[in-house]
């Protein structure tokens, strides 16, 4: 958009952008990518709401925080583990040797 030359080329960025310029709208490379970061989008929608401070709040009010925590940082290192080998793994930079 900052680099069209024309008024009509910004236009078109726009009408591109919001499907108005004959592209599909939704192809088998839109559905991979959105299967893929599917759950991380749901967990962000889910820490951008008050809930998550509430339901922290009320473990710790509880008991439950000092007990939940370590199984919970351990989850989530496993899972950015996961995502950081599957997107770095390619069989073919082996190939040669």
């Amino acid at each position: 958009l900052f680099n069209a030359d024309s008024l009509s080329q910004a236009a078109g960025d726009f009408a591109a952008m919001f499907g108005l310029a004959g592209l599909p709208g939704f192809t088998a490379e839109t559905g991979y990518y959105l299967g893929s970061y599917l759950p991380l989008l749901l967990v962000s929608l889910l820490g951008a709401t008050p809930v998550v401070k509430d339901y922290a709040r009320w473990l710790e009010k509880n008991g439950f925080l000092r007990a939940i925590q370590p199984l919970f940082w351990a989850g989530l290192a496993l899972i950015a583990t996961a995502y950081f080998v599957d997107g770095s793994f390619s069989p073919f930079l082996y190939f040669r040797f």
